[in-house]
């Protein structure tokens, strides 16, 4: 299966000469695209994606939108799917420009790998329980949208469950409803203070938007589904999460846009995948932390079982407790036949990450004595 196949043809662009980012954020919005190629005239000059857009901690509205092109690959319409896959997982990326004679005649994304999940699949069976993660973040109705926000950037996706007050699936929030709700709200409040002769007075008052009354419909699937079930709600709701429930609606895991992409990487990966979430870009203290302690620990791991193929999945948050910064580190080892997960909350990361590799050493020494069995 080649690029052309399956590709987006006449897509929406975005001019960088004059758009600013307020108006190719709500072009994206209006025709419900998270990325679009940036053209300068005619000439291809990079991808416009929303995601990457959302993550920055402060956003000026009024500049232009050249200053938020990200490189990408270029692609033709005769490159094959399977390097497409393999680029979408190096890179991160979400959607690559197709380029015929030097000229843009489409884009293909993950989207566009989703909707023809069938095919690519090839009568492959992949059931969500597989791939999905089983330990996943969400926010309840009464919770804040800007809670949610933080969570979803921390996560680096666009979606996010909520929950009812008992703990079952009641709704899915997106990252670009918040955006846009926050968009009126400034421009109403804008426009409130030209129409006050300068009076400033309200501007103290906070609005507090609770995540209920921004929410959409809830849509799931069951561990036992097979992903193509996910893949259908994905593309018919342009979603890029899919909730995990069980059959009393509570939430047992996520399956996302990059796992199922992830899953359709059939290249043998020699060493343990590390994956990072929650950390802000400027915080290089944290990642050295974790990438230096995190190898040395695997590759006990990969003494102690003979396991060199998988993923740990750590996720960090912070909040402040007793006036000082405490963090709340999650991990999850997934690497056949292993399938587990230790949290941990210290006020110093290193030593909290730490008392996570010793956690996992001695469950894996147990896991050793009973024969390398499947561990809970």
């Amino acid at each position: 299966m080649f690029v052309k196949d399956i590709m987006t043809r006449e897509p929406v662009l975005i001019d960088v000469r004059e758009a600013t980012i307020s108006e190719a954020m709500e072009k994206m919005r209006g025709v419900d695209v998270h990325q679009v190629p940036a053209v300068n005239g005619r000439k291809y000059v990079g991808m416009l994606n929303y995601r990457e857009i959302m993550r920055r901690r402060s956003l000026q509205l009024s500049s232009k939108a050249q200053n938020y092109v990200i490189s990408t690959p270029e692609l033709t319409p005769d490159t094959e799917i399977t390097e497409v896959i393999q680029l979408l997982v190096d890179t991160g990326l979400s959607a690559f420009p197709v380029l015929e004679k030097k000229k843009l005649s489409g884009i293909v994304s993950r989207s566009d790998i989703i909707r023809h999940l069938e095919e690519v699949l090839g009568g492959q069976e992949i059931r969500n329980r597989q791939i999905m993660s089983t330990d996943p973040v969400s926010v309840y109705e009464e919770d804040s949208v800007d809670e949610a926000a933080v969570k979803m950037r921390g996560l680096d996706e666009t979606e996010i469950p909520v929950l009812d007050p008992s703990g079952k699936l009641s709704g899915i929030l997106r990252l670009d409803d918040i955006a846009a709700d926050t968009f009126k709200r400034k421009k109403q409040k804008i426009q409130g203070r030209e129409g006050a002769n300068g009076d400033r007075a309200g501007d103290k008052i906070k609005v507090v938007i609770k995540s209920s009354s921004l929410m959409d419909n809830a849509e799931w699937v069951f561990p036992e589904d097979s992903i193509i079930a996910a893949a259908k709600i994905m593309s018919l709701r342009r979603l890029h999460v899919v909730p995990v429930v069980d059959h009393e609606m509570h939430l047992q895991g996520i399956v996302g846009v990059s796992d199922i992409i992830d899953s359709l990487d059939q290249r043998e990966k020699e060493g343990i995948l590390v994956i990072v979430s929650g950390v802000e870009p400027d915080e290089r203290d944290i990642y050295d932390i974790t990438y230096s302690m995190a190898s040395k620990f695997l590759q006990r791991v990969s003494r102690m079982t003979g396991i060199k193929h998988g993923k740990f999945n750590i996720h960090v948050a912070k909040y402040r407790s007793e006036g000082k910064v405490k963090y709340s580190i999650r991990t999850k080892i997934i690497a056949e036949p292993l399938n587990m997960n230790v949290d941990y909350h210290h006020w110093n990361y290193g030593k909290g990450l730490s008392s996570i590799f010793d956690a996992y050493e001695e469950r894996l020494k147990k896991w050793k004595v009973k024969g390398g069995r499947e561990f809970p």
